[in-house]
């Protein structure tokens, strides 16, 4: 009678070993996998959480660009202000006696603050303010610097509203915000030498534009 040999030890070890890592790397399979209706929650989750996220976005970009138009409606009041020390007189781009309101250009006067070179105006040729160019210099899309007319637009891309004393009376009329209307401000006539200003995000829609959340130097 013959005799079926048995098999070495050692081949028998590493079959069982060879099992027991078979099911081991199962059940971890099995653990980690998701199943359909747990990726189903984990995207509502996400859906949820980026709904709540986006709008407190967009409120933290609004709050950055009205920090940023303050900042560049002091700066150009100071810059007016330095102007007037060194001269013994406020910049006049156009020549007159009165009051200077520059509620839709401001380019006249950015020409005479940012030359660095002697012009009629700033015949020193001192560069009281630097302002960069606007990353797209059309003025329809300008925004936070200068267009190609040398305008300085705000982060809204609006050209930034100026106020001077122009008759030294120590008082200027502030205007032009919310489209030519003042309803904004209770008493418009500021007692300040200068004065700027940002109409701020348009609220209105389609070709109707409406500022009612303006930033202003004072």
């Amino acid at each position: 009678m013959k005799i079926s040999r048995i098999p070495h030890r050692s081949a028998i070890e590493n079959a069982i070993r060879l099992l027991g890592d078979r099911a081991r790397q199962f059940r971890q399979a099995k653990v980690s996998a998701f199943t359909l209706i747990e990726l189903l929650v984990v995207i509502a989750i996400i859906a949820v959480l980026a709904g709540l996220l986006f709008p407190a976005m967009g409120s933290v970009r609004e709050q950055a660009r009205k920090t940023s138009a303050k900042n560049d409606v002091v700066q150009l009041v100071n810059a007016v202000k330095n102007y007037y020390v060194e001269y013994g007189k406020y910049p006049n781009p156009s020549g007159g006696t009165g009051d200077i309101s520059l509620a839709s250009a401001n380019n006249t006067l950015m020409t005479i603050l940012i030359s660095g070179s002697s012009i009629t105006n700033n015949t020193r040729g001192i560069r009281f303010l630097e302002v960069p160019k606007a990353k797209d210099q059309t003025p329809a899309n300008a925004k936070s610097g200068l267009d190609s007319s040398n305008d300085w637009r705000d982060p809204w891309g609006n050209p930034y509203l100026v106020f001077i004393d122009g008759n030294y009376d120590g008082q200027v009329t502030v205007s032009g915000l919310d489209d030519a209307t003042n309803a904004y401000y209770k008493n418009p006539t500021l007692d300040v030498g200068v004065a700027a200003a940002s109409k701020g995000r348009n609220t209105g829609t389609g070709s109707t534009k409406k500022y009612g959340d303006p930033v202003g130097s004072w």
